[in-house]
């Protein structure tokens, strides 16, 4: 198992125990990367330093996210694309759901089909993967939906991962041809609307939201 996944891991843990507020997408809330109101932080951490927990995961790129006490995060092993959620304070996992490898796209040895996030509320939690789509489960592991998406077209892969906001679940997907912003029902998985990317190329960003929009960049266009 990689090092750094285990740390991110231990990091998580702290914040979790911090007393800071939920985590719920990549980067935290709107992706800002701050967690304003943790206090008590450590400086330093590491498996033998301010460690609250560790334990061992599958292999996935993406990040955790904490909401309501659990930490979630997505890994493949073979043709099983993984949900995992463990219990903050302890490390325990609680549950883990897979949903199959529909294909195996090529992409740059530093992307895998795990490197989205996932986001989560208080309702549930959801996941992307550039070798299957959105899927949806509760936070007891119920899976909720699943919406099959791609295949897609770019070089480096898919890795911008879901974020919720407004009510909707949002996916970005940008890519050579075809390029869109996709919002879902996260109750139901219905598609809400797509829009078209027309004017933007590949990329791998992720949209933040500013009042009642949307901004998300691509190559060269914001």
């Amino acid at each position: 198992m990689p090092r750094f996944r285990l740390l991110l891991l231990l990091f998580i843990a702290s914040l979790a125990a911090a007393g800071a507020a939920d985590w719920p997408r990549f980067r935290g809330p709107n992706g800002s990367g701050v967690a304003a109101d943790a206090k008590n932080l450590p400086v330093e951490f590491g498996p033998a330093k301010n460690a609250v927990w560790k334990t061992a995961v599958p292999f996935g790129r993406s990040s955790p996210v904490v909401t309501g006490g659990k930490i979630f995060l997505t890994a493949a092993e073979g043709s099983s694309l993984l949900t995992l959620a463990y219990d903050a304070a302890t490390g325990r996992e609680l549950w883990r759901r897979a949903v199959p490898r529909s294909r195996n796209e090529k992409r740059y040895k530093a992307n895998d089909t795990a490197s989205p996030s996932p986001a989560a509320n208080a309702s549930g939690v959801y996941v992307f993967f550039s070798d299957f789509g959105l899927a949806a489960y509760s936070h007891t592991g119920k899976e909720r939906w699943r919406m099959l998406l791609g295949p897609f077209r770019n070089y480096d892969g898919v890795s911008s991962s879901p974020i919720l906001a407004g009510g909707l679940l949002i996916q970005l997907v940008d890519q050579s041809k075809g390029l869109f912003l996709l919002a879902v029902d996260p109750a139901t998985g219905k598609q809400r609307w797509r829009a078209e990317r027309t004017d933007a190329m590949e990329g791998w960003s992720i949209p933040i939201v500013h009042e009642d929009q949307l901004i998300a960049v691509g190559t060269n266009r914001v």
